[in-house]
């Protein structure tokens, strides 16, 4: 069984868990991206937008492109875990557990999770704020 923070493979991705939708089977997750220059191209972007004037639009999309945490988890050092958009991935039970994320990174996770409210589904941040114990 795959468990908030579990990181496995689905098809040609890795990903790690943040919950279950409704109907049990698909899931939520956050994508690992290791390719070094999706990574620069995200860091880059997030201080851009970061530095840049706050408009409506500008602000959503800040914080959709800022929706990442950097992993220190071996052997995913130096890979993002990228939250937003974790609906759109058609997840199923089809996947292969490769691991756990260490503390420090389930503790980011969390936090990332309870500050994008805007950018990540209910469902999510509402799981996350249970196994916070936060109402």
């Amino acid at each position: 069984m795959i468990s908030f923070g579990d990181i496995f493979r689905f098809g040609d991705g890795v990903y790690i868990h943040l919950a279950a939708k409704d109907d049990g089977v698909t899931r939520y997750a956050a994508k690992v991206i290791s390719n070094p220059e999706n990574i620069k191209e995200l860091l880059s972007r997030k201080n851009n937008f970061r530095d840049a004037s706050v408009g409506h639009q500008k602000k959503n999309i800040s914080e959709y492109l800022s929706c990442f945490i950097e992993l220190t988890t071996a052997p995913f050092q130096e890979c993002l875990a990228f939250l937003a958009g974790s609906d759109k991935y058609g997840i199923n039970d089809d996947c292969q557990k490769l691991g756990n994320l260490n503390d420090d990174d389930i503790r980011e996770l969390k936090k990332a999770i309870l500050e994008n409210h805007n950018v990540l589904p209910p469902v999510v941040i509402n799981y996350v704020k249970e196994l916070n114990n936060i109402k």
